[in-house]
């Protein structure tokens, strides 16, 4: 079964983004669809209030696909900013699209939320994890 997903995670540089982009590579290979590898956009422009007319689409668009997905998963980190308000979108659209599926990776070797003990919401080591869910 194929389905539509949204990774999120903190920009940490090559070697995070690395791990990100390989899983995402690794999904697309089984038939899975990356709705906004964000990662790519070369248009995301810091400082992020100095450049809004450059900024708001995106951000605008990464919400919306982190919405839409039919598979999210949060790449846990203690720094989380961005990445914290799409998990918040993933989350209350879960309470309408009740198969999406939301993933935190990594959340106990990090700082936490208790959104994270959400009924909605699995727990994961590693992203490994999810080559054992059934969409997979």
């Amino acid at each position: 079964m194929v389905k539509s997903f949204y990774l999120a995670g903190k920009v940490l540089g090559n070697d995070a983004i690395g791990v990100l982009k390989e899983f995402s590579e690794e999904l697309e290979r089984r038939g899975h669809t990356n709705i906004c590898p964000w990662w790519d956009m070369k248009d995301v422009t810091k400082p992020y209030l100095e450049h809004i007319k450059e900024n708001a689409p995106l951000a605008v668009e990464m919400l919306r696909a982190a919405t839409a997905a039919e598979i999210f998963a949060l790449f846990a980190h203690p720094e989380l900013l961005g990445a914290s308000t799409e998990f918040g979108m993933a989350l209350a659209s879960s309470e309408v699209e009740l198969d999406k599926r939301i993933y935190v990776i990594g959340a106990m070797a990090t700082r936490q939320s208790v959104f994270y003990t959400h009924p909605r919401v699995e727990n994961v080591i590693s992203h490994t994890e999810l080559r054992d869910a059934e969409w997979y």
